[in-house]
């Protein structure tokens, strides 16, 4: 067994890496008591790795998790504004429960079955086009023009870009939304 230094088990956290220890030379096992990881002086650990998530820093929590922070599920029908107006998208809604970074907009790559493709997703509530009353994922996938409603994805974000934010017409949200996919490109480019 292999267990942090901190670790605790059992009725009011009583139980410790030593007690373990003795167990197993009573049942048998071995146990490997792992020192905590560092970044400098500060242990890593699920409060250090939510700060960053929560602070919207996709490079800092890929680095204390080794994986990108990702969402999951079934591309859904929206109310098609993206399709009509702005720009073509897919949207996820995450489960309530899950943690989520700020609202705003990133830069992402969404996995399909046997294909990926790289975008940027808004998270949030779309103040522009009317709001929803939940956090939607809402993907505009870079050089795809493919039906996928139904189809199950996951996205992995790679930056936080900018804030999410109302604009004053639907013209202002397209031109910042291309200035934007023109940086997720430009992302992609510099990081291949």
């Amino acid at each position: 067994m292999a267990v942090g230094e901190d670790f605790r088990f059992g009725f009011e956290r009583k139980g410790t890496p030593a007690m373990l220890k003795e167990f197993g030379k009573k049942y048998g096992f071995h146990t490997e008591i792992l020192p905590k990881e560092m970044d400098g002086h500060r242990k890593i650990s699920s409060t250090f790795v939510r700060e960053e998530l929560n602070r919207g820093n996709m490079e800092k929590f890929h680095f204390l998790m080794g994986t990108d922070f990702s969402v999951e599920g079934i591309i859904e029908h929206g109310r098609g504004m993206g399709h009509k107006y702005l720009l073509p998208t897919t949207n996820l809604i995450p489960p309530v429960e899950k943690l989520m970074p700020p609202n705003g907009v990133y830069i992402t790559v969404s996995h399909f079955k046997d294909r990926s493709y790289q975008g940027i997703t808004n998270v949030g509530h779309k103040p522009t086009v009317g709001g929803e009353k939940f956090i939607g994922v809402e993907t505009y996938l870079f050089d795809c023009d493919e039906n996928l409603y139904g189809e199950y994805c996951k996205v992995d974000f790679k930056k936080f870009l900018r804030p999410e934010q109302k604009f004053s017409s639907l013209e202002a949200l397209k031109a910042q939304l291309e200035r934007d996919a023109d940086k997720g490109r430009e992302y992609f480019k510099q990081n291949r």
